[in-house]
């Protein structure tokens, strides 16, 4: 009787020494997991601490950031640079105003809910990016959309400022509008565009000198995309 009973109880300690070690191997392992969230958060990376952070936006990409950092003036054997034709998009504007006023609405809840995760241990940005985050706000002014913006005069400008270095020969000599022919579409965005150019090209100096030849109406030669879809269906009409 006596040996059974010491075999009952020992059975019954090697029974609670086993679950006190399951639920401290549970406990170990909860707290590994919020160790781990906890030190995944504090040394993720950060983009506060990138100097360029927006390089993998494909068309969204900040241009000045992703260009070619090659300014040596181009000069291929043999060759003299005698005339350069350059056709080119406006830089970056706004978006519309109806995609500007989803945004003023729905961008901020995304910001919320950013950092009501964080708060909540789920998430990996790092602390500095969540202060960022926590101090944005929606300055855009709905009105302006579809307009030039300052990174967008920024891209022209530094276009113009290395056309000047990469073809030396051929823009050092003294501006006359006789040599240069600038021309725009009619919308803000560009004749802002074509402006910002030519101040890189040119210099603040010369700016005020700079002829910008008004577009034909319809434009076949800047918008002939437009100007021949018009043209297509006025035939189809006829």
């Amino acid at each position: 009787m006596s040996k059974l009973f010491n075999l009952v109880l020992l059975t019954l300690f090697l029974i609670l020494f086993v679950q006190a070690g399951k639920h401290s191997k549970k406990s170990h392992e909860k707290g590994k997991i919020k160790t781990l969230i906890n030190k995944k958060q504090n040394q993720a990376d950060c983009y506060d601490d990138i100097d360029s952070p927006y390089v993998f936006f494909g068309t969204k990409t900040s241009y000045r950031w992703n260009r070619n950092k090659n300014d040596d003036e181009v000069t291929p054997p043999g060759c003299v640079a005698q005339q350069f034709w350059l056709l080119a998009r406006h830089g970056s504007r706004n978006p519309t105003t109806k995609d500007m006023i989803k945004l003023k609405s729905v961008l901020p809840l995304i910001q919320r809910e950013i950092v009501s995760n964080y708060k909540a241990g789920r998430g990996s940005l790092c602390k500095d990016d969540i202060k960022n985050l926590e101090k944005w706000k929606f300055h855009a002014d709905v009105d302006d959309g579809e307009l030039l913006v300052k990174e967008g005069f920024k891209e022209l400008k530094g276009i113009g400022d290395r056309f000047q270095h990469r073809f030396r020969s051929l823009l050092t000599r003294p501006f006359v509008n006789s040599s240069y022919i600038f021309q725009h579409t009619d919308t803000e965005r560009t004749n802002a565009s074509a402006r910002a150019f030519a101040k890189g090209m040119f210099g603040k100096k010369n700016i005020g000198d700079v002829f910008f030849q008004k577009s034909s109406t319809p434009d076949t030669l800047l918008r002939y995309v437009i100007s021949g879809k018009k043209k297509s269906m006025q035939t189809q009409m006829l």
